[in-house]
This record gives C-alpha cells, sequence and structure tokens, in this order.
C-alpha cells in the first residue's frame, strides 16, 4: 500500500515537521493558504473514480477489514476498491455525516477499525460540510453576479479529515495580530496531515460529550407540518421552490458570510452581523428569482439537493419522515454533486434515482444499493 495522496507523515516525524512548517511560514506568511491548498487537492483528485459510501457500506468493510463477514459481494468490492484506490485511480472521501455515525459507535475496538479503513480509502480526503461548501457555492455566484473581476475560482469542495465537520481557526492569544496569520497556516499544515484514527485517539473519552440531535422529534414534527398541508401541494415544482425558499431564507446568514468574502459588504462594516443580514436580505430575491427560472440550480448544488429530497419527501404522500433520514440526506449532499459513485441503502437509492426529481440528469451520480451491482459499476468506470 502506497503512502496516502497527500501524506500522513509518521509520528516521529511531526515534531521536526511541525517546527519547519512554524518557521517557514513565520518566514513568509501566505493569504489564502488553506483555500489554496482546497484547490489543489481538488485538482490533484480530479482524475479519479470518486465513490461516496454511506455509514452502511463502510461497516461492510469493516467487517471485512476484521474477518468478520464472508459475504462473496461486500469482499469483492472492498477487494476492487482498495486495488483502484492504492492504484491511483479511485478514492471513497469522507464527510461529516460518517464522522457523525463513527462516533455514536459503542464498541472502541470496532469504532476503531471502522476509522481505519476509512483512513485507507479516503486517503484522508473528506468532502467539506454541507455549510462550508454552501458558502464557496454563493461566494462564486454571487462574485460572478456582481460584475467583479475574474478571480481564481473557489470551488474547492475536497479538504483532509481534520476538517471534515467544519473549518477550524485558531485565533491565538498573547501573540501580536500580525503574527496570527503565520500561526494559523502552520495549524492547517498539521491538520492536513491529521486520518480519523488520530481524531478518535485525541477526542479519546470525551466522544460521549458530543452533542447529538434529537431526529425522533425532528421526524414527528415534519411529519405533522406535511400532512397538515398536504392539501396545498399543486406540482412537484412548486414544492419544489417552496423548499428552495424556504432553505434561502433559513441560510440568509451564509449568504451574508459569502457577500462578505466577495466583497460586497463595505470594508468599514467588515464582520457587522446586522450589515450582513441586511445585505443577505437584499440579496435572497434575487437568488429566488435565479432558482425559478432555473439559471442557478447546479450553481449551487448544496441548496438545489436539499430542496429536492425535502420536496421528494412532501410529495410523496405515503411516505413518511424517519429519524435517519437526516443523516441519510447529509450523505447525499455529499455524494450527488461531488461523486461518481454513490452506494447507500436501497431505500435513498431508489429515491435520489427517481426521474421526476431530476439529480442523475443535473448530475453525474449513480446510486446504488446492490453491492455486486456497484462491483459492475465500478468496473465499468475503473478497469
Amino acid at each position: 500500500m502506497p503512502p496516502p495522496l497527500i501524506g500522513f507523515p509518521p509520528k516521529s516525524d511531526l515534531p521536526s515537521l511541525c517546527e519547519e512548517s512554524f518557521q517557514r511560514h513565520r518566514a513568509s506568511p501566505q493569504p489564502g493558504y488553506r483555500l489554496n491548498r482546497r484547490l489543489e487537492l481538488t485538482e490533484a483528485i480530479s482524475h479519479r473514480t470518486v465513490v461516496y459510501l454511506d455509514t452502511r457500506y463502510w461497516i461492510f468493510f469493516r467487517d471485512v477489514h476484521l474477518g468478520r463477514s464472508q459475504i462473496p459481494g461486500h469482499i469483492r468490492l472492498f477487494e476492487a476498491l482498495r486495488t483502484r484506490v492504492c492504484q491511483g485511480k479511485a478514492l471513497c472521501p469522507i464527510a461529516d455525516g460518517q464522522f457523525l455515525e463513527l462516533v455514536r459507535q459503542t464498541d472502541p475496538d470496532t469504532r476503531l477499525a471502522t476509522a481505519q479503513v476509512m483512513d485507507e480509502l479516503s486517503q484522508g480526503v473528506a468532502v467539506a460540510s454541507a455549510e462550508d461548501r454552501a458558502v464557496m457555492e454563493l461566494r462564486d455566484l454571487l462574485g460572478h453576479l456582481s460584475g467583479g473581476a475574474p478571480q481564481r475560482p473557489s470551488w474547492a469542495p475536497f479538504t483532509r479529515s481534520g476538517y471534515l465537520i467544519g473549518d477550524v481557526t485558531p485565533i491565538p492569544d498573547g501573540f501580536p495580530q500580525e503574527d496570527h496569520l503565520f500561526i494559523q497556516n502552520a495549524f492547517d499544515d498539521k491538520m492536513w496531515t491529521i486520518g480519523l484514527v488520530e481524531i478518535l485517539e485525541t477526542i479519546g473519552d470525551s466522544l460521549e460529550e458530543i452533542p447529538t440531535t434529537d431526529y425522533g422529534r425532528m421526524a414527528t414534527e415534519f411529519n405533522e407540518g406535511k400532512f397538515a398541508h398536504a392539501h396545498q401541494l399543486k406540482s412537484f415544482r412548486q414544492t419544489y421552490l417552496d423548499e428552495v425558499y424556504g432553505a434561502l431564507d433559513g441560510y440568509a446568514d451564509l449568504i451574508g458570510e459569502a457577500l462578505e468574502l466577495v466583497g460586497l459588504v463595505s470594508g468599514e462594516h467588515h464582520g457587522d452581523a446586522i450589515t450582513r443580514t441586511a445585505a443577505a436580505k437584499a440579496v435572497i430575491p434575487v437568488l429566488k428569482d435565479g432558482f425559478a427560472k432555473d439559471v442557478f440550480t447546479v450553481h449551487l448544488p448544496v441548496f438545489d439537493v436539499m430542496a429536492t429530497l425535502h420536496a421528494a419527501m412532501r410529495w410523496d404522500r405515503a411516505r413518511k419522515y424517519r429519524p435517519n433520514d437526516w443523516l441519510d440526506f447529509r450523505h447525499a449532499l455529499g455524494a450527488i454533486p461531488h461523486a461518481d459513485l454513490f452506494l447507500t441503502e436501497r431505500a435513498l437509492a431508489a429515491l435520489v434515482s427517481l426521474p421526476h426529481l431530476g439529480l442523475r440528469s443535473r448530475y453525474k451520480t449513480a446510486a446504488y444499493s446492490d453491492p455486486l451491482q456497484a462491483l459492475a459499476a465500478l468496473v465499468a468506470l475503473v478497469a
């Protein structure tokens, strides 16, 4: 097995590497260092077939790894993926949904084994959180709409495992302002080397303190709202637009953040939450109109995929929300815009493949639940 794509240095080398990184960035601080690395990573893996595995498949492969599974389809698919990852032809990036489900595993041995398999097949590459990607998508679109000078695209959906549940930027205490940038860049170098196994070791006993969401309560509330307003649904298209409009209104803070990043919030009010919110409210009608005219759809895939999935749930009168749907939807948000293959459970694979949703025609991702069908699709993509 060759070293990972960017590389997890041996732990024995980390002290000297951290010191070298610190001195290098002190000598030459680089603005935009983290974004540039994301862009380079996204470009570096662009030739690979990206296979997104939901937690169900990671557990299949963990059991093969541990010798617990003798299911031929699971073994053959796992070995096919390992071979193609080793050859530099495929990659199975992880995402925040898998991490949240990983830390919920109660047995420390199987949790660690799952993380080991994830580190191997992902090579430490992760899909950035949906919130981070939404800001990047909005930044590019709003920058284009503002007529600003052409700039290097910020479309960088891939990051490293250390950032899979969101960007972390330390604010150094006790250092002068002019030193903050190089300290943050040196911190990024360290985060770039962290895999899931190290994250679990670092978190340790505090795993049980990670907050959890009451998805059961959310499912009950959404079902009550769905059936109470079912008579108002006239078409799938209008149901979809209702979901888009609600998401845009609900994420005004992300829109304000993107506006600030492209300089559309004046410098003297930089970081002013009220000004950002007011600017976002002025832009939201423009974004809604763009979705209504179907010109912004694929430019903002986080909003598009999220709205499509919830519209599908509301449009299907017989289908109820389940507690697991929210994590399933997070998997779909990570997979559909950025993967070639999405391996998941039967119900979700069927849902995202429904022709009237249009996801398969807007994006390239094919979803499978059967391991042998997934193997055939992988072999067809990567000989």
